[in-house]
């Protein structure tokens, strides 16, 4: 087997694993077992940023339903409902007017059909405005923010055990099925993209690891530079195809690639009383997580939250 082959059947194990290990999680706890869940060193939860609870919409992720954030999620219950934009125009245009709202921090975020958990299951892209514990909750925020009001409508939610059912192909044909869930890639800030040819050949390296890649790529003209706010629409495949170390766009019409660091892949966004931090996803190893947490919006170095595998 070649490396990449390698590689390509690591990503594709990396969230089969991600799957099967929530719900055996969700059947051992049903039985009372204990230690179902990947334990974090002490360290880990204690260097997350802490998040302010009020009367606004839950964190801006898919917190509850996403295991590998249940540390910077704070271990929350799933949202119930979901504030969406309207689709009076093409996903990045409503996008950036959803950023015109004065919506709460780390929103709006945007979505494809297939990662976000409603009920009935939509097509396309979808922008998100907002997360709430209940109709309830929502109606109450939303009673004051006429605005918001007009420009979205309330979703309700599936339940943790429906999101990972649609998360496992049927036929147990985890290839066919990853390349045709959809995955959107926001991007958060301006970055440079490299050619799809150069970003695999590096990756794919027998000497590999994160810091030459980025090395080798910063001596390399980049294919095109990305802008903060575009939107690619990738797959479950391709987007775990370089190891989370970098995202799938477009250069034109090219397939072409960016640091996984500059997207809201696997991440989350919480208030804190310093402002809204972003927590990413970006390794996982024995079925634990490492985070990297910086503010939302600022290219700063990222405080790593580094979990230990269950030993």
């Amino acid at each position: 087997m070649t490396r990449s082959n390698e590689r390509n059947e690591h990503a594709t194990r990396s969230v089969e694993r991600a799957v099967s290990f929530a719900r055996a999680c969700v059947l051992l706890i049903a039985i009372g077992a204990i230690g179902c869940t990947a334990k974090p060193r002490s360290d880990m939860r204690s260097k997350m940023p802490v998040a302010i609870e009020d009367d606004g919409p839950m964190p801006a992720g898919l917190c509850g339903f996403e295991p590998y954030l249940g540390v910077p999620c704070d271990e929350r219950d799933p949202p119930k409902v979901a504030l969406l934009l309207r689709a009076t125009k093409p996903a990045p245009a409503l996008l950036a007017k959803a950023k015109t709202l004065g919506l709460a921090e780390g929103y709006p975020f945007a979505l494809d059909g297939h990662e976000l958990p409603t009920i009935t299951e939509r097509r396309g892209i979808t922008i998100v405005a907002g997360l709430f514990r209940s109709q309830a909750h929502a109606k109450t925020w939303l009673s004051t923010r006429a605005t918001i009001a007009r420009e979205t409508e309330l979703a309700a939610l599936a339940s943790v055990e429906e999101y990972e059912r649609r998360k496992t192909p049927a036929d147990g044909d985890y290839t066919k099925f990853l390349a045709t869930r959809h995955v959107v890639v926001e991007v958060v800030e301006d970055t440079p993209a490299w050619d799809d040819a150069t970003v695999e050949r590096l990756f794919n390296a027998d000497n590999h690891n994160r810091e030459k890649t980025a090395a080798a790529l910063a001596k390399v003209a980049p294919a095109c530079r990305v802008s903060a706010g575009t939107l690619h629409v990738s797959n479950m495949e391709e987007v775990y195809k370089m190891g989370r170390e970098y995202a799938p766009v477009t250069c034109g019409r090219a397939r072409s690639w960016i640091a996984w660091t500059a997207t809201r892949l696997e991440a989350v966004v919480t208030r804190t009383k310093n402002g809204p931090i972003l927590h990413q996803v970006v390794e996982v190893s024995c079925d634990t997580p490492t985070i990297a947490s910086r503010p939302f919006g600022a290219r700063t170095p990222a405080l790593l939250a580094f979990g230990a595998c269950p030993g």
